[in-house]
């Protein structure tokens, strides 16, 4: 949970930083600042962006399958396996254990 929360914080930083970056390279002539945006403007460039880190970070989380609990009171949980057979499978097979209950 804390690598979700460190990854989310580096995809926020890394989209605000590249907002000034982008004005930059493209003039620093009249009419291209951003002090000539309205409030409104900004606020919707910002919420763009983030909804665009916030889809981004989506899509690059591991997806996980349900809980196992195992006998021996042992918790596990399977990475789902990649669609076009790519890695991300911990190598067990989708059968699963005898003595594990979902929860």
């Amino acid at each position: 949970m804390q690598e979700m929360r460190h990854m989310a914080l580096i995809v926020l930083v890394a989209a605000l930083m590249a907002q000034p970056l982008q004005a930059r390279a493209q003039g620093s002539g009249p009419g291209t600042g951003l002090d000539e945006q309205t409030p409104k403007e900004l606020l919707e460039g910002a919420a763009r962006m983030m909804m665009e880190a916030l889809e981004l970070m989506i899509k690059t989380v591991p997806q996980y399958e349900a809980p196992v609990i195992l006998d021996n009171g042992d918790i596990l949980i399977r990475r789902k396996r990649a669609p076009e057979g790519g890695e991300g499978g911990d190598g067990a097979g989708g059968g699963g254990d005898p003595g594990a209950k979902r929860i």
